[in-house]
């Protein structure tokens, strides 16, 4: 055997073994795919124009859409596992994972699928639509429909006893359709008047008031007129709410307890943040004080009621202390005289916050028409919302139920 011979048997079996990679090897290779390094080919000078010309500015481009995706994927897996895993439905606030690693955008139900994505990229949802196209809208299962209303109204995955008990009322309907219109009916009305929601969020949407009062509306019905109409908007409405009713399921051991520990801190919460406090000053006498709050709340306090409430703070001059008025606000809001008159407005609020996810003036509307008509509707019947056909006009409408299908 000659050298040459020799020299080309060696070179042959060495490139014949299987190859071993060294664990140092890795970290050299991550930092070269995140970094993108070859990218340009390895020539350095960037990546092609239309042109064929090389430039470094072309490279920097792919390097910032590169990053943006990871960010952006990176915010849809932490809101995945915000959603289903922890029970935490978005939006979320600025200081959140998923606005931080991706967009501030609101994480929410897109296409058919009801996939959870960013609005960023809605169309991200049509890839899974296209591959399971529904026969029919997932709302007519009367699980789903269940389901859904645990996550519109209360902001939570559901509980299995609540699940089963609600889908039965309907289920149990079979194929009779008036008993299945009916039901649904009952079922999604069931939802707002529950406890877990009047202790929610239509606490909010009084706490809103009692700081804020209303704001001035235009409705075209009949005619062009102006309103007063909520001030609370959809996004305030939902966080709020996701932050009094977090880890709250009525009837279960120690609901009772959570729901008075997330009221309390919620109520001082709210009084410190600096809308509330550019509304209401710090050098404001507690009369003074008190009576703006019931004067937003269209004086529904009695004079013993004032008197009490003055006195939460203890004869000080100012109204500065904080935890007295957190509880100077949660005793006007829920006050029953304006429980009982503000319920037809927040009524008709969560219908709109609920199952359109949007304020009752945002695109398809333009203003608060619609709101002004399924009040004035609903005041007609004493709050009577079956014999109102409201829930029933929301549950049938088109937009409400484009939302999951056809």
């Amino acid at each position: 055997m000659t050298i040459s011979e020799t020299t080309k048997f060696t070179v042959s079996r060495k490139t014949s073994q299987p190859v071993r990679y060294a664990p140092h090897h890795f970290p050299t290779a991550a930092s070269a795919a995140l970094t993108l390094r070859y990218l340009d080919g390895g020539h350095g000078d960037g990546c092609n124009e239309a042109d064929d010309r090389f430039t470094l500015w072309r490279r920097r481009m792919h390097h910032l859409t590169f990053y943006g995706f990871i960010l952006c994927f990176a915010a849809t897996c932490v809101a995945t596992v915000y959603h289903y895993g922890l029970g935490r439905i978005s939006p979320y606030a600025w200081w959140d994972l998923p606005p931080l690693l991706g967009t501030r955008r609101e994480f929410k139900q897109h296409g058919q699928s009801g996939m959870w994505v960013s609005n960023l990229f809605p169309h991200t949802a049509t890839i899974v639509d296209d591959a399971t196209e529904p026969s029919q809208n997932p709302l007519d299962d009367p699980r789903q429909f269940v389901i859904q209303h645990y996550h519109d109204f209360l902001n939570r995955e559901p509980d299995q006893s609540g699940l089963d008990f609600w889908t039965n009322q309907i289920a149990s309907c079979g194929n009779d359709v008036q008993c299945n219109e009916v039901r649904r009916i009952d079922v999604s009305a069931s939802f707002f008047l529950s406890i877990e929601f009047q202790q929610s969020g239509y606490l909010v949407e009084r706490c809103y008031k009692v700081a804020y009062g209303d704001v001035t509306g235009t409705s075209n019905f009949p005619s062009n007129h102006q309103l007063s109409v909520p001030t609370v908007r959809f996004d305030e409405f939902l966080k709020d709410t996701q932050r009094i009713g977090q880890g709250v399921i009525v009837l279960q051991p120690g609901w009772e307890q959570a729901l008075e520990g997330n009221k309390q801190a919620y109520a001082l919460e709210f009084v410190q943040t600096t809308r509330f406090n550019t509304a209401f000053a710090t050098t404001m006498t507690p009369a003074q004080f008190v009576d703006q709050l019931n004067l937003n709340a269209g004086s529904v306090l009695s004079p013993i009621e004032r008197t009490t409430a003055i006195n939460l703070f203890a004869g000080a001059a100012n109204s500065g202390n904080a935890s007295a008025r957190a509880q100077a606000v949660r005793m006007v809001a829920e006050d029953t005289d304006l429980y009982n008159a503000e319920y037809n407005r927040a009524f008709v609020l969560a219908e709109y916050f609920g199952y359109l996810r949007r304020n009752p003036n945002d695109t398809p509307d333009t203003d608060f028409t619609g709101y002004d008509f399924w009040l004035t509707k609903l005041n007609q019947f004493n709050g009577n919302y079956i014999n109102a056909e409201m829930v029933k006009a929301f549950l049938s409408s088109i937009e409400y139920r484009q939302r999951f299908g056809p």
